[in-house]
């Protein structure tokens, strides 16, 4: 009805509904909504109709506006999570440390009967100090998506695997999947028409 006047014809052809009475039941729902010009037979929006057909459209855009801002913070959520995780391993190896496990052997020695040997093996955690550089990464890329700053994320991510590579046979590979989850989260967003704001 926003192209102005339009004939019986024409609503029909127009809503492709191909049985009159179907058109007919419509039309009636409608009631004051629209207004038929009884010279012509044209159809028309009312006052009424124009007032709803506006409020319609309004709250369209505020729901899809709504479902828009959700997912940014969707997004911004995960993202955040993984740089959380990232952080709490960190942490963990920080303070608590890496496993490492150390074995005492004893030998005991009869005349007569021989030696015989007995080993102990003990489970220990060794606090990895160079954790700390992860723990900043996580708290930079997490600060980059919360400001919205690419240039942030993809520094701390890039330094993350550069961390990765040199402490690869200790914590190092840990942190890859990490740093692949943060590419793929920079990808997703920057792809997504909705919440492309997240990463400018």
């Amino acid at each position: 009805m926003q192209r102005g006047r339009l004939s019986y014809v024409e609503l029909q052809n127009l809503l492709e509904i191909p049985h009159t009475g179907k058109l007919n039941y419509h039309l009636k729902v409608l009631g004051d909504l629209i207004s038929k010009d009884e010279q012509s037979g044209q159809y028309t929006l009312s006052e009424k109709g124009k007032v709803a057909v506006t409020l319609l459209g309004k709250f369209q855009t505020m729901a899809e506006s709504g479902v828009a801002a959700l997912k940014v913070k969707l997004k911004l959520g995960v993202a955040l999570g993984v740089a959380a995780a990232m952080a709490a391993l960190s942490l963990f190896f920080l303070v608590i440390g890496i496993p490492g496990s150390s074995g005492t052997t004893t030998m005991s020695c009869t005349l007569g009967i021989g030696c015989s040997g007995s080993s102990q093996y003990t489970t220990s955690f060794t606090p990895t100090f160079y954790a700390v550089i992860p723990l900043l990464l996580a708290a930079l890329t997490g600060f980059g998506f919360y400001k919205r700053k690419a240039i942030l994320v993809w520094l701390g991510t890039a330094a993350l695997f550069a961390f990765s590579f040199i402490s690869l046979f200790s914590i190092g590979i840990l942190y890859f999947p990490f740093g692949i989850a943060l590419i793929v989260l920079i990808f997703v967003n920057r792809r997504d028409p909705h919440t492309n704001r997240l990463i400018t």
